[in-house]
């Protein structure tokens, strides 16, 4: 991962696998903010879970269903 504070790179940020069927890379962190590249599988769900900072998500390829304070909306 590297960050100069004004620009983020995911060169050498490694993958990982936090759930069967999703891979991810932590391309920035900082307290207000993290920024990760993901890719889900086919049929792959992420388990709930909330965030102490802000996040944004964008879809580049796909859809994805999501919930967001008990609302569930899909991304494309």
């Amino acid at each position: 991962m590297s960050s100069s504070g004004l620009f983020v790179s995911a060169v050498g940020a490694d993958w990982t696998s936090p759930e069967p069927g999703i891979t991810r890379r932590v391309m920035s962190y900082v307290p207000e903010m993290m920024m990760v590249e993901v890719v889900f599988e086919k049929g792959a769900v992420g388990q709930l879970h909330s965030h102490p900072h802000v996040q944004a998500s964008y879809v580049a390829e796909g859809r994805f269903e999501v919930v967001i304070d008990g609302k569930s909306g899909i991304l494309e």
